[in-house]
């Protein structure tokens, strides 16, 4: 018998009652530390699912889980707000790994003698941040909330996270070029020169 209100956990061997969890007051086996007499099992579930009370914790799931499709839940307005907070601050993170690439691409140093915006020595990635935002609404409302203090605790344009974003696109690299040497029949590795070797040395492998 199928039992969308029924949920196993295998750390303790129990079951318990998943809207008993969410709406119910009673602490009872269902709701605190699971049932585990599974020798009366099925009497113990038939006489759980047919109590009043859990008949009106199925009605209040239910009732939310159709909220909640239809977005008539009371946080609706939060949810919508978290979501497109998160929506913002992934096409800030896009545009920052845009840049860092662009220039790791050109070999170019991503910092100056400073850290702060819009001054002569910031170095190349705030200079293409401030570039961006001259023309990027995204980027221009995200340095005007960094100005204005409104950016959270990390505006993202800090060392640390260039570093990081550094790191996760050479560990990117890493693993595209093992995928295409592991996928290749033949590769060859180009070594550097040494005192004692030619200035460069081919190694075919099979």
């Amino acid at each position: 018998m199928a039992r969308s209100w029924l949920m196993y956990f295998m750390k303790n061997n129990s079951l318990f009652c998943f809207c008993y969890k969410l709406f119910s007051k009673r602490n009872i086996n269902f709701k605190s530390s699971g049932m585990a007499n599974w020798k009366h099992a099925s009497t113990h579930l038939t006489s759980h699912e047919n109590s009043p009370e859990h008949l009106n914790c199925m009605k209040a799931w239910k009732e939310l889980a159709v909220r909640l499709r239809s977005g008539e839940t009371i946080d609706k307005q939060e949810e919508a707000l978290l979501e497109a907070e998160r929506m913002r601050w992934r096409a800030v993170l896009t545009r920052l790994t845009a840049i860092v690439q662009s220039l790791a691409v050109r070999n170019l140093p991503l910092r100056g003698h400073t850290e702060t915006l819009l001054t002569p020595s910031n170095g190349n990635f705030l200079k293409e941040v401030e570039l961006i935002a001259r023309f990027d609404p995204i980027m221009t409302d995200h340095l005007n909330r960094v100005e204005r203090g409104t950016a959270s605790h990390n505006s993202y344009l800090g060392h640390h996270v260039q570093n990081e974003l550094i790191d996760l696109l050479g560990s990117k690299i890493i693993s595209a070029i093992v995928y295409d040497i592991k996928q290749a029949k033949l590769f060859s590795i180009i070594l550097d020169c040494t005192p004692d070797m030619p200035h460069r040395t081919v190694i075919s492998v099979h």
